[in-house]
């Protein structure tokens, strides 16, 4: 159950079932992504739903990496770091340049 806090840990008896869990989600989720995105960039088929599908992908994987998933969560910061940390992208090509605009106005 989600307390309102991101700790979900305490649906699972033992943390190999939350890791069991995790690992199943982050695969069908793939899979998922993979299916799609194929589909979406078949022909003249707009590419627009498989974007936001990735970027959706990569603010869960983001809230996986950091233990955050709450409401208050900081998803963008969150995003940027799974990019930087597992992506191999840059500060500046995970969109951090935009991140630091938005928090300097």
């Amino acid at each position: 159950m989600d307390d309102g806090s991101g700790n979900l840990d305490q649906r699972f008896a033992q943390q190999t079932e939350l890791l069991a869990y995790t690992r199943n989600l982050i695969e069908d989720r793939i899979s998922s992504l993979e299916k799609d995105a194929r589909h979406c960039l078949q022909g003249e088929l707009a590419p627009f739903p498989a974007l936001l599908y990735c970027f959706a992908t990569i603010d869960l994987l983001g809230a996986l990496a950091s233990g955050r998933a709450d409401r208050k969560a900081p998803t963008t910061q969150q995003s940027i770091s799974y990019m930087t940390d597992f992506m191999n992208y840059t500060f500046e090509n995970a969109g951090a340049g935009l991140l630091n605009y938005v928090n300097s106005n």
